[in-house]
């Protein structure tokens, strides 16, 4: 993490994060072949709203990247719950190394740290990182990571009462993951800021990524991200697991994060549609086919409450994220604009 990053961390709630003014600009990648993409995306555009960042990636290689309104492609931005997955999947190296079990009552890696009640005992990692806990989805100490620490966080998460039987539903929020990072501040001896550093960000060469709060980090919705670095995230979703040749995740985990964790139960509350979005899975949720007429899918997204949009289409072999910093409906609303004319673009690439 570059000290630009450290001095601009705390502004994120000023509604954007613009990468240092001293630094220079970063130009627009937008070949011939996707003009009408980005005109797309001016037209599209909120009124009102202070800009987007967009990066697409077409196979292995990325194919545009450009920004507009008060943005630039290196802009630090606020991400929201587009923090899920790579936080699930920092999370599920630990699976990998054979130190968590997804499946293990998760009190059983709390320790003493936590007074865990007995009527919480089956709640497990599968349940939390997949909103199936029962926990409190939204409890009031995710937005105090100053005067609160995770552990304290977590307690108070302990203590609430449970929605509903362990496993038996599906309810979305931020709850269950405070408990899972702090769970993997247990098994790495690590902060979880340094945990996700050491799991996925020096691997993948993240630069600007990081979380706010040091004490009381959202581990589901308190990152910041430039493009460059949510880019590099999805090329490793994309590439099975791997980047520039390490394997950061094994097959055995990507084949599991892009299987439905949550079919047939039913669903509690959601941000989504409930049926344009019916699957789950480790912090990407799942499109329903008629979302994206002209791809075999699968479509996998991970929106955030700010506008911030990554998805990844299996069936075309495209990544693409939209970063902005307006509200949730703009993300979508721009993701279903951008759709047809990625695949419009796809087919016309050179042979």
């Amino acid at each position: 993490m570059n000290l630009c990053t450290r001095l601009t961390g705390a502004c994120a709630v000023t509604l954007l994060m613009a990468a240092c003014a001293d630094s220079e600009p970063v130009g627009d990648l937008v070949p011939t072949q996707w003009v009408e993409l980005k005109a797309g995306l001016e037209q599209a555009l909120p009124a009102d709203a202070t800009g987007y960042v967009f990066g697409l990636i077409d196979g292995d290689r990325i194919a545009v990247r450009t920004a507009g309104g008060d943005l630039r492609i290196d802009s630090i931005v606020p991400i929201a719950s587009a923090t899920k997955a790579p936080s699930a999947a920092a999370i599920l190296t630990l699976v990998d190394a054979g130190q968590l079990d997804l499946d293990r009552p998760v009190a059983d890696y709390l320790g003493d740290v936590v007074d865990w009640p007995a009527l919480k005992q089956p709640i497990t990692m599968r349940m939390l990182l997949n909103h199936t806990s029962g926990l409190a989805p939204e409890p009031g100490c995710l937005d105090e990571n100053v005067t609160t620490t995770l552990v304290e966080c977590v307690q108070q998460i302990a203590d609430a009462p449970l929605r509903f039987t362990p496993g038996r539903q599906f309810q979305y929020g931020g709850g269950s993951y405070q408990v899972a990072g702090l769970v993997a501040e247990r098994i790495s001896g690590k902060t979880w800021e340094r945990f996700f550093a050491s799991a996925l960000g020096e691997p993948l060469g993240l630069r600007d990524y990081h979380f706010l709060g040091d004490a009381n980090p959202r581990i589901a919705g308190g990152a910041v991200s430039s493009l460059d670095d949510y880019l590099r995230i999805l090329q490793m979703f994309m590439n099975d697991g791997v980047h520039g040749g390490r394997r950061l995740l094994s097959e055995e985990m990507v084949a599991l994060i892009r299987s439905d964790q949550i079919a047939g139960l039913p669903k509690r509350g959601t941000p989504l549609d409930r049926d344009l979005y019916p699957g789950y899975a480790f912090g990407w949720w799942f499109s329903d086919p008629a979302l994206h007429p002209g791809s075999p899918g699968p479509e996998f997204s991970d929106p955030g409450a700010l506008g911030t949009v990554p998805w990844i289409d299996l069936g075309r072999d495209y990544g693409a994220v939209v970063l902005l910093v307006d509200g949730p409906q703009a993300g979508l609303d721009l993701w279903n604009t951008l759709r047809p004319l990625i695949l419009r673009g796809l087919d016309e690439a050179p042979a």
